[in-house]
């Protein structure tokens, strides 16, 4: 009788754990189920050789719909349009930055990005989200339909990773 009611009881676990991340939409809290992205240069202020092939530019392609942080000592935060990349910056041909502030609360926001392309500063756009954790932010990101083209986080040159 006990191993059945072990049985029951884990059933019981599991329909509820499928009910409040699946059915319901909750998802862990992404302050700590994130993935962290460490590269120094998508930095702003690393200007990417135009002679390179695509292969060798970055390109966020490959993403899966999921939370970052950006840890790379060239910074932690987003592209924003107080610094915004021209092309053939951030690794890539075609930047990304984020349009706006970086939210002051805790919530979820909804917030535009804009790739940087052909001198326009923002050729195409579309929502992503971004949080604010304690000390640092992270961004539900999309992949980008167009190569090279990849998010730009920071201005700095410094290639110590961020703690």
């Amino acid at each position: 009788m006990l191993g059945r009611r072990l049985q029951v009881t884990a059933a019981y676990l599991f329909c509820l754990i499928y009910f409040n991340y699946i059915v319901a939409g909750q998802e862990p809290d992404p302050c700590s189920n994130h993935v962290e992205i460490d590269e120094e240069i998508r930095s702003t202020a690393h200007q990417t050789n135009r002679s390179l092939q695509y292969s060798y530019l970055l390109c966020d392609d490959n993403m899966p719909y999921q939370w970052y942080r950006f840890v790379s000592g060239a910074g932690g935060q987003l592209a924003t349009d107080d610094n915004i990349p021209t092309e053939y910056t951030c690794g890539t041909h075609i930047p990304i930055y984020m349009t706006g502030t970086h939210p002051e609360s805790d919530d979820i926001v909804d917030r535009t990005v804009c790739t940087v392309f052909n001198g326009n500063q923002c050729a195409d756009s579309w929502t992503i989200q971004v949080k604010k954790c304690d000390g640092f932010y992270v961004y539900k990101l999309l992949r980008v339909d167009v190569c090279a083209s990849a998010y730009c986080a920071g201005s700095g040159t410094d290639r110590k990773s961020v703690v």
